[in-house]
């Protein structure tokens, strides 16, 4: 059970990475791929990697018995949930549930998405927001 719980966090701690990397890139207002936005994809890439970074390893992180010197990287993972479940719920909501591929990149608001949506899809867009954000704290639980 442990080892299919790890393998669907992984696939989700993917898919949390993707939609953070999209955001990133469509926030600062690339809508197309062009070699002068080369410095914001590299930019994109590392940011989201940070905060996978992060939330993969958060239970080094918010661990009571944990080296002392991790708990400075606290209230920049809390800042990273947040930024990385924005991106989330807006890069699922754009790619699957709107279905609006024009671009590669999150081009859409969270306003946006809120008018565009019903009730039962804004049910479902939060709930699986919750489960992609935590997928990479839970396989960092799960994992030690």
């Amino acid at each position: 059970m442990k080892g299919f719980l790890l393998f669907i966090f992984a696939a989700g701690s993917i898919w949390d990475f993707v939609t953070s990397l999209l955001g990133i890139i469509g926030i600062f207002g690339v809508t197309d791929w062009k070699p002068e936005h080369i410095p914001i994809y590299i930019s994109a890439f590392i940011g989201s990697a940070l905060i996978l970074g992060l939330s993969g390893n958060a239970e080094e992180i918010w661990s009571k018995s944990g080296n002392d010197k991790y708990k400075i990287l606290i209230p920049f993972h809390i800042i990273a949930i947040g930024f990385d479940a924005y991106t989330s719920f807006l890069g699922t909501s754009q790619n699957v549930l709107l279905k609006d591929s024009r671009t590669a990149f999150i081009t859409i608001g969270f306003g946006e998405v809120w008018e565009m949506t019903t009730f039962e899809q804004k049910i479902a867009l939060l709930f699986v927001t919750v489960l992609v954000t935590m997928s990479p704290i839970a396989f960092s639980t799960l994992r030690d």
